[in-house]
């Protein structure tokens, strides 16, 4: 099975343009950037706006799209930039099958933290900082470290068939009856 991680970043805060997250989540605040890991071939790819039909090319192509809260996030935004709507043979959240998309103590930093002991590379709210003052290696570095750590994450539920939640417990996860390690 071909499995695609991405993950994107905003060109502007949602802070910053009226309408916050709701314009956020149709596409008001851009995208500055976006990275893939593809199991195919085992290496990343990185799109920016200019090349949002490549990545919708990309995303449809693979057999499953992974994400760390996708569905509420970055797919409505790729798909509002690209103006249509995405054909996905299947995607899955992470967030959503952990935790049933609720991001209150389960954000990818904190998950990864508890579960791996690793940390996210920064904090996804400066990436419309780093795009603004034109440091795109540092903006698709970060982006593609969160893709890393999903990727992680993902392997260790497979692997070992839990996550530590926020009470620090050990929560199963059945993930490897469907799915295999990337």
């Amino acid at each position: 099975m071909r499995v695609v991680i991405v993950d994107i970043e905003l060109e502007q805060s949602p802070d910053d343009v009226e309408g916050g997250w709701g314009a956020a989540k149709s596409g008001g605040c851009g995208m500055a950037c976006a990275a893939i890991y593809d199991s195919e071939g085992s290496r990343p790819y990185l799109y920016d706006r200019a090349g949002i039909h490549k990545l919708c090319e990309h995303l449809e192509s693979a057999d499953c799209v992974l994400t760390w809260n996708g569905k509420s996030f970055d797919i409505p935004i790729i798909e509002a930039i690209a103006g249509r709507q995405l054909e996905l043979k299947e995607h899955l959240d992470l967030l959503v099958a952990i935790a049933g998309g609720r991001m209150k103590g389960w954000g990818l930093g904190v998950t990864a933290e508890r579960t791996l002991k690793k940390s996210k590379d920064g904090d996804g709210a400066f990436a419309p900082t780093l795009f603004k003052e034109g440091q795109y290696a540092a903006l698709h570095t970060y982006c593609l470290h969160d893709v890393w750590l999903t990727k992680d994450l993902y392997n260790f539920i497979i692997w070992n068939g839990y996550v530590v939640n926020p009470a620090m417990e050990m929560q199963k996860m059945e993930l490897k009856d469907r799915y295999s390690a990337i």
